[in-house]
C-alpha cells in the first residue's frame, strides 16, 4: 500500500497508537497523559488489538477509526465529519456511523456532511442543502 492510499492524513510508518499520540502532542496535551489518552481513544473505536500496526497495515475502515480516535482523544465538544463513510463497504460504513452515534450520546456534538442515506437515517436532525442553499430541515 502506498501513502496515497491512506485516508485521514495518517502517517503511514507510524502505528495507530503513534498516530493518535502525535496528534495529541501537536495539540499541546500534557506529555504524561498522551499514551493513556491515545490508548483510551483506540479502545473506544474498537482498535485496541490493532494499536501496534502501522497505518499502512490497516484497512480503510480501520484508518477511518484511527482518525476518529485521533479526534476523540482531544476530548472535543464538536466533531465535524465530512463524508466519513465515503469509499467504505456498507458494513464498515455502518460501523463508522454507529461509532459517531455513540460519540454523540457521550456529550460530544457530531456534525456530519454526507450523501449516505443510511447515515442520514441515523441522525437526530437532518438539514438538506441543494446548490449551496438550505432547502429543508427534518427532526
Amino acid at each position: 500500500m502506498c501513502s496515497s492510499d491512506l485516508t485521514a492524513g495518517l502517517v503511514p510508518m507510524l502505528t495507530a497508537q503513534e498516530n493518535v499520540e502525535l496528534s495529541l502532542s501537536l495539540a499541546g496535551v500534557e506529555r504524561a497523559s498522551i499514551a493513556e489518552r491515545a490508548t483510551e481513544a483506540l479502545v473506544t473505536v474498537g482498535l485496541e488489538g490493532r494499536r501496534a500496526h502501522t497505518a499502512a497495515e490497516l484497512s480503510g475502515g480501520e484508518q477511518h477509526r484511527v482518525a476518529i480516535a485521533r479526534a476523540l482523544a482531544k476530548r472535543p465538544v464538536l466533531v465535524i465529519a465530512d463524508e466519513p463513510t465515503a469509499q467504505l463497504d456498507s458494513e464498515t460504513a455502518a460501523g463508522i456511523v454507529a461509532l459517531l452515534c455513540t460519540v454523540a450520546k457521550t456529550g460530544t456534538a457530531v456534525l456530519m456532511a454526507t450523501h449516505d442515506v443510511a447515515a442520514v437515517e441515523s441522525a437526530d436532525r437532518v438539514m438538506l442543502m441543494e446548490d449551496g442553499r438550505l432547502r429543508a430541515q427534518g427532526s
